[in-house]
């Protein structure tokens, strides 16, 4: 596969998230979290999410159970 095609997705993913995050999720769980990296597989079938949380390690867990919630939303929408 294009390299160049993967890791334009993976960018693609990335922003796109981080907008869904920022702007469409309101669970008070979700602290400051930043998404660092997206991986799509070769087949781009799976996306592995890599996630920044900042200074605040106490909300970490919180943050992400409610994005474990949230995933089928995310999904949809992506």
């Amino acid at each position: 596969m294009d390299t160049h095609r993967s890791e334009r997705v993976s960018e693609a993913l990335r922003e796109e998230l981080s907008e869904l995050i920022s702007y469409e999720l309101s669970d008070p769980r979700i602290g400051d979290v930043i998404i660092t990296e997206v991986l799509v597989s070769p087949d781009m079938r799976h996306a592995q999410v890599r996630l920044h949380f900042g200074n605040n390690t106490d909300q970490q867990e919180e943050t992400i159970r409610a994005l474990d919630h949230a995933r089928h939303f995310l999904r949809r929408q992506l």
